[in-house]
């Protein structure tokens, strides 16, 4: 096995690389098993990032408030 380790430039965009990649894994299979390596790289850009969960969902929550949310299946047409 080779491998290296990356300075932050490297590692920032291959977490980048890697959600597209898992995120188009997710929309093939629609597994559970997907979502999970999607979240398992959106852990690791939190904690890359220093940002915190609880905060993510504060904001996510804002602007769910802000803008709503997709439970209603509600499709906006135009703008």
């Amino acid at each position: 096995m080779i491998f290296h380790i990356a300075d932050e430039k490297e590692y920032w965009q291959k977490l980048k690389e890697k959600l597209g990649e898992e995120v188009d894994e997710f929309l093939e299979a629609e597994s559970i098993e997907e979502m999970a390596d999607v979240f398992e790289v959106i852990t690791a850009i939190l904690e890359n990032k220093k940002w915190d969960l609880k905060k993510v969902i504060e904001v996510q929550k804002k602007k769910r408030d802000q803008k709503g949310a997709f439970r209603d299946k509600v499709i906006l047409d135009e703008s």
